[in-house]
């Protein structure tokens, strides 16, 4: 399980790693998952995601979306951020 907040997530800002930006992606990362992954589960999460008014639980289906999408649609700034955030915050 993590716990993570959309609408404050931390972003790499360069390519070493070295300073982050706290940036609402809650709309952009709930259309394009919307509009990219197929499945019930994909769907309830986009709108979790987007209806989200600060931090939610994801459980570990959710993260295994959330990877996918990353993975496939997300910029490699945002994957890599993403791979990090979870590392820190996996319980």
């Amino acid at each position: 399980m993590v716990i993570i907040d959309f609408s404050r997530f931390p972003i790499f800002v360069d390519i070493e790693h070295s300073s982050t930006q706290e940036v609402d992606v809650r709309k952009g990362v709930s259309n394009r998952m919307y509009t990219s992954l197929a499945g019930l589960p994909a769907h309830e999460l986009a709108l979790r995601i987007f209806r989200s008014k600060g931090p939610i639980e994801m459980s570990d289906e959710d993260i295994e979306i959330l990877e996918l999408f990353a993975n496939s649609e997300g910029t490699p700034a945002f994957q890599d951020s993403l791979k990090e955030y979870i590392n820190q915050n996996q319980k």
